[in-house]
């Protein structure tokens, strides 16, 4: 059974059937995705099945990419491709789907135990262009991924009071963690208008910029032990996205430290951290993702 899958994201779309190696679509060279697809399945069969991760909200069977007016519909996928069924994932839900097959050099241990690939309760946090979780949750080899949208509630106070600089521009989670936040982040901090996020990752060795990207790594480590507490990921927290792998490279000790802070709840624990490494991992969630019986 050949099965299309794709991970659409802001810049590039990766396309494959099944596991084989993937291509890659520069989305700008194309008016939609269906047309990205046609050119791919040139000359070939029919595929049986069709899955997507979108770097968007998806909503039923509709989806929308979130920086271009990509709309996706897996009817319409179905009705051109002739495939009997097709699903759309959100690109952080299909991670979640990838999480129990992933091998060992997909993941780096941040603060780590041993992965579990059987049940399992973990989220994976993903901080890029924006922010959001997914929740997996695994039980006798079927995967669950229910839909979040977290990076639009408020920041909470501890952090707020924590930033050391005006909270104004700060008001949801994605305001602050995200490419754009940790660009406001540094600039108010350094009062400098031309700075942003990649560079100061990049000269971490000065002493200014690399104390901005530790007290940002520490504010993030705070928002994970609420993530912790509010969906209780026991066997783990996966990050994923440019921010989050790019911040880690650098400066994960005072993010781990703060994710270990005591908390007054008996029988809590921090959980593992990791981060995702392998940049196929949402297409290899589109090929594990199981579709309910017919």
């Amino acid at each position: 059974m050949a099965r299309l899958v794709a991970d659409v994201g802001g810049t590039n779309t990766r396309v494959a059937l099944g596991t084989a190696a993937p291509r890659s679509f520069r989305n700008a060279n194309w008016p939609d995705l269906y047309a990205l697809l046609g050119t791919f399945l040139d000359g070939q069969d029919a595929p049986d099945e069709i899955v997507i991760a979108v770097a968007g909200p998806v909503r039923g069977t509709q989806a929308r990419l979130t920086n271009r007016d990509w709309r996706i519909d897996s009817g319409a996928l179905c009705g051109r491709f002739g495939a009997p069924r097709a699903h759309l994932l959100n690109d952080l839900a299909a991670l979640g789907h990838a999480l129990p097959g992933l091998p060992p050099a997909a993941l780096h241990a941040i603060d780590g135990g041993t992965r579990p690939t059987a049940d399992m309760q973990a989220l994976v946090v993903g901080i890029g262009t924006g922010f959001n979780v997914s929740p997996c949750i695994v039980q006798a080899g079927h995967v669950t991924c229910p839909p979040v949208e977290a990076g639009h509630v408020s920041l909470p106070a501890g952090i707020h009071a924590a930033l050391g600089i005006d909270p104004a521009p700060f008001p949801t989670v994605e305001s602050l963690f995200s490419g754009a936040g940790f660009t406001r982040f540094c600039r108010a901090h350094l009062q400098d208008p031309d700075i942003d996020g990649k560079r100061v990752i990049a000269g971490v060795a000065d002493p200014d910029l690399g104390a901005v990207a530790e007290h940002y790594a520490t504010l993030l480590g705070h928002l994970l032990r609420d993530l912790s507490l509010a969906y209780l990921p026991r066997d783990g927290l996966f990050l994923a996205g440019s921010v989050a792998r790019a911040l880690m490279n650098v400066a994960s000790t005072p993010c781990r430290d703060a994710l270990h802070q005591p908390i007054s709840l008996e029988g809590f624990a921090a959980p593992p951290l990791w981060t995702i490494t392998d940049d196929s991992a949402a297409l290899r969630g589109c090929a594990s993702f199981q579709f309910s019986p017919s």
